[in-house]
C-alpha cells in the first residue's frame, strides 16, 4: 500500500504540472511543497505534496513551475529504501537502482529495472557520457539513482558503472553505456523505443545493443581504409580465435567485445555483399551477425563513431575488410608445420596463406566474388616475417579499390573463406589454381 499511495502522488502531482504549464507567460514559482512523510521500514517516503501554482501570468493563465514537491525522507528504520520519486516533474530516482534481465520474445535477453521495464541505450552517446538532455532526456528519462545501482537475475556487475550528468544527477550506465527509459513504454515489457531514429535500441546482456534488422555498413578510416561498421558508423571486429559461423568470445570477453546482435535478418548497406552476410547461434541463444562466416563485434572502449582503438588487440582483433577478412597493422607471416604438406606460410594465427597461380608478379587478379572466396592478406604498414619466413621476400601491392595487400616471392596472399580454424588447409589444389606456400615461396604442390 505504501508504494501504491506514493505512485498516486507522483501522478497527483505530475498532472498538476501539465495542466499549470499548458500554456501563457510563466508565473513565478510556487511554494515548495511539504517534504512526504518518512517510510515504514525499507521503504522510501513517499513524494511530497505539490506546492500551490504560481500567480496567473499576464493572460491570466496558470504559471508553469509552482507545482513541485520534494522527495520523501528513506524509512526511519529500513536498511535501504525503495525507489523513491522525485517532486512532480515525474522523473523516478531510485535509491538504489537494480538491473535485471527479462527474456523478450522477439528481441531476446534483454536489461530492464526491477519493476520489468525496458531500458535502452543511445548510440550517439559515448562511453561514460550522455547526449540527450532536455526534450530528449524528456522523451527518454534517464536511469537515475541516489545509491550504488546493482543486478540481478543474469546481468553482470562489473559491467555496472555511474556517471553525473550536467543537472546534477546520477545516471546509471552499463559497459559504459548510459541508460534510459521510454516515455511511450506503459508497462513491463513495452519496447515501443525499439530501434526509433535508428539510433535507441535495447541492451543485451554483454552490454551492446540488440537490433532488429542489424545493418552493415563500410566506412573509410583514415588508417585502416574501407572497413565494416554497423549502422551508428561503429567499427566491426573479427575474432582470430573464432571459427567459422562460431564465436568463441563469451562472458567475460563478450563483455569487453560486444557481438553484434540482430533479431530478425541482418541488411546489408551500400557496398557491403548481402550473399556474405549472416548469423549465428550465440551460446546464450541471442543471435549474432556473421560477415563471410566471421562473427562481427564491437568493443567495448570504442568511445564513438569512428574509433578503432580494438585494432590488433593482442593480435587477434581486427576491422574487417570488404572482403570479409581482417585488416592488420603489420601483417605478420611465419611458417607452421603442417603434417601432410609440410612446412607453409601462415598469419600470425596460424591461418593458411594461399597464392593464386593466375596472379601475376606483384599483380592481383583476384576481385569481386573471388575476392570475397578469397579474402586478401591486408595489411596497414610494412608486412613483418616471423619464425622462418624470409622478411627479404616480403611485399605489398595496392589493389584496385586502395588497399594494401601482402606479396611474398612478389606472389599476392589470400586467404580461404572456407578454412574455419587455423591449420585448415581446404583451399589447397582448388581449382588446381589455388596453393599453400613453402617458406621459400613456392606453391606446394598437390599431392
Amino acid at each position: 500500500m505504501a508504494r501504491k499511495g506514493m505512485l498516486s502522488l507522483v501522478i497527483i502531482g505530475a498532472l498538476a504540472l501539465f495542466l499549470a504549464g499548458c500554456a501563457g507567460d510563466t508565473g513565478s514559482r510556487g511554494a515548495e511543497g511539504q517534504a512526504g512523510p518518512a517510510g515504514a521500514s525499507g521503504d522510501r517516503g513517499p513524494a511530497g505534496l505539490a506546492g500551490p501554482e504560481g500567480p496567473a501570468g499576464d493572460d491570466g493563465r496558470a504559471g508553469l513551475e509552482g507545482p513541485r514537491g520534494q522527495v520523501g525522507g528513506p524509512g526511519a528504520t529500513g536498511a535501504q529504501g525503495e525507489t523513491g520519486p522525485a517532486g512532480a516533474a515525474g522523473m523516478l530516482i531510485h535509491s538504489n537502482a537494480i538491473i535485471s534481465t527479462v527474456m523478450h520474445p522477439d528481441l531476446g535477453t534483454m536489461l530492464v529495472d526491477s519493476l520489468g521495464q525496458s531500458l535502452y541505450l543511445f548510440t550517439r552517446d559515448e562511453l561514460g557520457k550522455s547526449n540527450c538532455s532536455g526534450g530528449c532526456a524528456g522523451a527518454w528519462p534517464p536511469l537515475l539513482t541516489v545509491g550504488d545501482p546493482a543486478v540481478i537475475a543474469g546481468a553482470l556487475t562489473n559491467s555496472l558503472g555511474t556517471i553525473t550528468r550536467d543537472d546534477g544527477t546520477t545516471q546509471v550506465t552499463y559497459n559504459g553505456w548510459p541508460l534510459y527509459y521510454f516515455v511511450n513504454d506503459e508497462a513491463p515489457g513495452d519496447v515501443a523505443g525499439q530501434d526509433v531514429g535508428d539510433v535507441w535500441y535495447v541492451v543485451s546482456i554483454a552490454g551492446g545493443p540488440i537490433q532488429t534488422n542489424a545493418v552493415v555498413n563500410i566506412a573509410e578510416h583514415a588508417d585502416l581504409g574501407n572497413i565494416l561498421v554497423d549502422q551508428s558508423g561503429r567499427t566491426q571486429y573479427l575474432f582470430t580465435v573464432d571459427q567459422s559461423n562460431t564465436s568463441n568470445c563469451n562472458d567475460g570477453c563478450a563483455r569487453a567485445w560486444p557481438p553484434l546482435l540482430t533479431a530478425g535478418d541482418p541488411v546489408a548497406g551500400e557496398g557491403v555483399t548481402a550473399a556474405r552476410l549472416g548469423t549465428t547461434a550465440r551460446a546464450d541463444g541471442s543471435t549474432q551477425v556473421t560477415y563471410n562466416g566471421w562473427p562481427l563485434y564491437y568493443f567495448f572502449l570504442d568511445t564513438k563513431p569512428g574509433d578503432a582503438n580494438g585494432q590488433d588487440a593482442n593480435n587477434v582483433w581486427f576491422g574487417v575488410s570488404t572482403y570479409g577478412g581482417p585488416v592488420q597493422n603489420n601483417a605478420a607471416v611465419k611458417t607452421v608445420d603442417d603434417a601432410g604438406l609440410g612446412t607453409i606460410l601462415a598469419d600470425r594465427s596460424g591461418r593458411s596463406l594461399y597464392l593464386f597461380t593466375n596472379d601475376a608478379a606483384n599483380t592481383s587478379n583476384c576481385s569481386g566474388g573471388c575476392a570475397l572466396a578469397w579474402p586478401p592478406l591486408l595489411t596497414n604498414g610494412d608486412p613483418t616475417a616471423m619464425d622462418a619466413a624470409d622478411g627479404a621476400l616480403l611485399g605489398t601491392i595496392t589493389r584496385d579499390d586502395g588497399t594494401v595487400q601482402v606479396t611474398y616471392n612478389d606472389l599476392p596472399l589470400y586467404y580461404f573463406a572456407i578454412d574455419a580454424k587455423p591449420g585448415d588447409t581446404v583451399g589447397q589444389n582448388v581449382g588446381g589454381v589455388w596453393f599453400v606456400l613453402t617458406p621459400a615461396g613456392e606453391a606446394v604442390p598437390a599431392s
